[in-house]
C-alpha cells in the first residue's frame, strides 16, 4: 500500500479476526510486515513463536486486543500460540463485548464483534485504532483488562492455573457512535 498510494498514508493497521489474527501474528513475527500498529480480533493465538507483543516486532503501544470475554474461541485450551489478551503479553486489550452476548462461553459471540449500530464496543474502538487515535481508547472508556492467571487458588502440582477474565463480570456499554464526535468527520480536514 506504501508503494502504490500517492501522497501520505497516514497510519497504516493490519486487523485479523479470528484465524486472520493468527495469520497476522505470524506474518508480523515472519515477514516484519511494514505497518504502523496491529490489530487482533478474536483471536484464537497470535501462531509461532510469539510470548510477548515484542516478537511482532512492533511497540507494545501499537498492538491492540479485542477478545469477547464469552467468545469460546479465545479461551480455548491449547489455541493456535499465546493468547494476545493475557496481561503477560502486553498487548492493549480494548473493550469488544456486544450487549448482544450470552451467558456462557459460547461461538456465537465469536462473530458479534463487528455488529452494527452502537451496540458494538469492538466497532467503536477499531475506529480509534485504525484512524490512528489509539491512544484515545483510555480517554473514551474503552481499555479492558487483560487476561491473567490467578494466583494463590487451590490448584497445584499438574492442574493448570486457572485464567481469570475481568471482562467477565463487567456490563458492555452501548451508545457508541463516532458519527457525532468532531474528530470523525471525515468532511473536515484533519479528522
Amino acid at each position: 500500500m506504501r508503494i502504490t498510494h500517492a501522497g501520505p498514508i497516514g497510519t497504516l493497521t493490519v486487523v485479523g479476526h479470528s484465524y486472520g489474527s493468527t495469520t497476522t501474528g505470524l506474518a508480523l513475527q515472519r515477514e516484519h510486515l511494514d505497518v504502523d500498529q496491529g490489530a487482533l480480533i478474536g483471536s484464537p493465538g497470535v501462531g509461532g513463536g510469539a510470548r510477548t507483543v515484542a516478537d511482532l516486532h512492533l511497540d507494545a503501544s501499537r498492538v491492540f486486543v479485542g477478545s469477547a470475554s464469552k467468545d469460546l474461541i479465545t479461551t480455548l485450551p491449547d489455541g493456535l500460540g499465546e493468547d494476545p489478551s493475557e496481561e503477560v503479553f502486553g498487548a492493549t486489550r480494548f473493550n469488544a463485548v456486544s450487549v448482544q452476548r450470552g451467558y456462557d462461553r459460547q461461538i456465537s459471540d465469536h462473530s458479534r464483534y463487528y455488529d452494527v449500530g452502537s451496540q458494538s464496543e469492538s466497532l467503536y474502538s477499531l475506529a480509534d485504532i485504525v484512524t490512528g487515535h489509539g491512544g484515545r481508547l483510555g480517554q473514551d472508556g474503552m481499555l479492558a483488562q487483560p487476561r491473567h492467571i490467578a494466583t494463590g487458588g487451590a490448584f497445584t502440582g499438574l492442574a493448570p492455573e486457572p485464567m481469570v477474565d475481568p471482562e467477565s463480570s463487567r456490563t458492555p456499554a452501548v451508545g457508541h457512535d463516532h458519527a457525532i464526535d468532531p474528530l470523525y468527520d471525515l468532511r473536515r480536514p484533519g479528522s
